[in-house]
């Protein structure tokens, strides 16, 4: 199972999970769950904040939000690292207001450090992005919905194949203002 599973939150309500150790929880192999679990949370105006936590070691997605509507997330401070898959994985959030920072760590997973399928409304500012999806030829950050989703003020480095990964055809996802480990930018 995972680290922690929230499964719905009251309307107008806040959740704050902090200062926790989250680690090597071990799922099953084709589980996409792991450390944290947030889904799905379909009540209007809930708070949740993530702050200030190791989140290491698990199969699985080190984060993974699913079905959040209406909500406003907030992850900052956060040592993600060397989980089996992503390390924040953020699905069909719709209508939210979704932030990932400030200092973050998110490091050493197989796949990409941050993934971002059918939402919109990220802001990803000022963590630190490194050593994702190398020995898989991923990113630090992947967008499938670039739409609202933006990154900024990150340092993005030492990660698989480039340092964002945009596959939204249609959507141009804004990430200028990053640092990404040598001079030429996001192509070293």
């Amino acid at each position: 199972y995972e680290g922690l599973y929230i499964s719905s939150v009251d309307d107008d309500s806040t959740v704050t999970v902090q200062n926790n150790t989250i680690d090597e929880n071990n799922t099953s192999e084709n589980s996409d769950t792991g450390g944290i679990y947030l889904g799905p949370v379909n009540q209007s105006i809930s708070t949740v904040n993530v702050y200030d936590n190791s989140i290491s070691g698990n199969t699985g997605r080190g984060f993974y939000v699913n079905l959040v509507q209406d909500s406003t997330l907030n992850i900052s401070g956060n040592i993600v690292n060397n989980n089996t898959t992503q390390g924040i994985y953020i699905d069909q959030a719709s209508g939210s207001e979704i932030t990932i920072g400030e200092g973050n760590t998110i490091s050493g997973h197989s796949d990409a450090g941050i993934y971002l399928n059918s939402v919109s409304g990220v802001n990803i500012t000022g963590n630190n992005i490194q050593n994702n999806g190398v020995e898989s030829g991923t990113t630090g950050i992947v967008v499938n919905s670039a739409a609202g989703n933006q990154a900024h003020q990150n340092l993005i480095a030492n990660n698989g194949s480039v340092g964002v990964q945009n596959n939204d055809e249609v959507n141009f996802f804004d990430a200028t203002q990053n640092f990404w480990g040598d001079p030429t930018g996001p192509f070293h």
